[in-house]
């Protein structure tokens, strides 16, 4: 599991280190996490505009396996 600091993206393998960590992250780190209000998100609602996709693949690749009697361990042959 990885511990990540939530100032600078920094990450840690065990909660000590990053805890320890945090204390100089704090004092020596001066970015301000700044989110938007809760009036100024972006939500996307018109889902009918959205862009099909252009092509389906469906595949069996199994049929195009031929049987062979060569071998008593091997029963298909990929082609």
């Amino acid at each position: 599991m990885k511990y990540i600091c939530d100032r600078c993206l920094h990450y840690f393998h065990s909660d000590d280190k990053l805890q320890s960590h945090m204390v100089d992250c704090r004092e020596m780190n001066d970015c301000a996490i700044l989110l938007p209000r809760d009036d100024k998100w972006l939500t996307f609602e018109n889902y009918y505009n959205k862009e099909r996709l252009p092509f389906v693949v469906y595949a069996d690749l199994e049929c195009i396996l031929a049987k062979t009697d060569k071998e008593k361990n091997l029963y298909q042959h990929h082609k």
